[in-house]
């Protein structure tokens, strides 16, 4: 399982408040050092679970600091607040959709990241001109997951064969917990009524 550390909240356009900047920077600092400790401590404590920690908060803060190098032109502002629809930017070369939300773009560098880490098998990697949708939308897509269609209610319950007998299971529960919450059958459902 992997498990995604906080943004750096402090980069976030929303939070640009220069008097809140550094408390909030500071608070998804905090959070993600007890997440690394309580993951750490899960591997140890659990030998089937394995998770790993992908570090959001380090990818994102380097492609804030120097976005170019990722293929972003704009890691300050939200593409929603600077563009309104009427700017001629593509919406991806933007770190930010609007003032908490990052745009595909952006899901796409943290998605790369995690699949060229090798620590998932085999190698892959996630091209930006991929058509997610399409490749979704397809009926017998290998990609979709099989949608659920349940059998009609006949509204007939099924008889099953009952074995041991309730009225003895609430006499042994009766016994144990006197009083309130004890269990008492409305009704023997074993005997024909």
């Amino acid at each position: 399982m992997i498990v995604l550390s906080v943004p750096p909240l402090d980069l976030l356009p929303y939070f640009q408040d220069p008097d809140l900047k550094k408390q909030w920077g500071d608070a998804s600092k905090s959070f993600n050092k007890l997440l690394e400790k309580d993951s750490i401590l899960l591997n140890q404590h659990h030998s089937a679970l394995e998770l790993d920690i992908i570090h959001v908060h380090t990818l994102l803060r380097d492609i804030v600091q120097n976005p170019a190098s990722f293929g972003f032109v704009n890691a300050k502002d939200s593409y929603w607040d600077a563009c309104q629809g009427q700017c001629k930017d593509k919406m991806d070369s933007y770190v930010w959709w609007d003032k908490t939300q990052l745009t595909g773009g952006a899901h796409r560098a943290i998605a790369n990241s995690i699949l060229l880490s090798g620590s998932l098998e085999p190698s892959s990697f996630l091209d930006e001109n991929v058509d997610v949708e399409a490749l979704l939308a397809k009926k017998d897509s290998i990609y979709r997951s099989p949608i659920y269609k349940p059998k009609a209610n006949t509204g007939l319950i099924e008889k099953t064969k009952r074995t041991g007998n309730l009225s003895a299971l609430s006499g042994i529960i009766g016994n144990r917990n006197q009083g309130r919450g004890r269990f008492i059958p409305l009704r023997n459902i074993e005997t024909e009524a």
